[in-house]
């Protein structure tokens, strides 16, 4: 992978201006969302490099790499008032925020995230996943979350066999290019916002069906979330080295803590 879409996984989003206006006013008030298209990462690879060759081991992770920007793109804690402040006092600088996935309870969360972003809009991206994807109310949902200016879908229960809260969500789907997923995926590249999707498991038909929807899609980022879990080094990168439209998350606690978790951290180094 290179250093540029390595950097890039940090920050999968589209960068985007924001421009506030009427903070203040009420109501009336409203969020201005401008997208940039086109993003490049900050060149700061030789810094990092510089960082661990000179490590200070008095200091946490936290405070080493505190002036490199950080952005979390999987993040469910919408419902946690003080979100920003608890993740931003680790060094991170910006956070993909939402709650429930595929469900209706997910559009009291959606709209928790929202109220987090109108707060503190220089560190969240909000996302939203409250939709139906079999029914056309769900097409007009996720468009008029992207005119309102959210600026990430889900993450989307793409795919869920053996999870035992997503596997039970009302609103999944039985493969990533499912109902009316691929319209949603036309809308994502119309708004330049990515879509983060769950997968699981992490390989036969569900990746078959992952792999035609980034084909048929070439203008949609997807993520796949926690791309890790259950899954290998190997798989992943032949996922990437295909698809120049696809980007991982890693969920480090499975690999780190789980009991069925056959690999360490330290596998994943050379993917990353």
């Amino acid at each position: 992978m290179s250093p540029k879409k390595l950097q890039s996984v940090l920050c999968t989003l589209s960068l985007v201006v924001l421009v506030v206006t009427g903070c203040s006013t009420g109501s009336n008030s409203e969020v201005i969302v401008e997208p940039l298209t086109v993003y490049e990462p900050k060149p700061e690879l030789e810094w990092v490099h510089s960082i661990r060759s000179a490590k200070d081991t008095r200091k946490k992770l936290s405070e080493l790499y505190q002036d490199i920007t950080l952005i979390d793109i999987h993040n469910h804690a919408a419902e946690n008032p003080s979100a920003v402040n608890e993740w931003t006092k680790y060094g991170i600088d910006r956070i993909v925020l939402f709650g429930d996935i595929s469900e209706p309870s997910a559009q009291a969360t959606d709209q928790l995230a929202w109220e987090h972003y109108r707060k503190d809009p220089s560190h969240v991206y909000p996302s939203f996943a409250g939709f139906p994807i079999y029914e056309e109310e769900g097409l007009s949902i996720v468009q008029e979350k992207l005119e309102q200016g959210y600026l990430n879908i889900g993450e989307v229960a793409a795919a869920s066999s053996f999870s035992p809260v997503v596997s039970q969500v009302k609103w999944k789907a039985k493969h990533p290019n499912d109902g009316n997923l691929p319209q949603i995926y036309e809308l994502a590249a119309k708004y330049h916002v990515p879509v983060l999707l769950h997968i699981d498991p992490p390989n036969g038909q569900p990746i078959e069906h992952l792999e035609k929807a980034l084909e048929q899609h070439l203008d949609t980022t997807l993520i796949f979330g926690h791309a890790n879990a259950y899954n290998t080094p190997e798989n992943i990168k032949h996922l990437l080295d295909k698809h120049p439209n696809l980007y991982i998350d890693f969920f480090a606690g499975f690999t780190a803590y789980s009991p069925d978790s056959t690999l360490t951290l330290k596998d994943f180094v050379p993917l990353m």
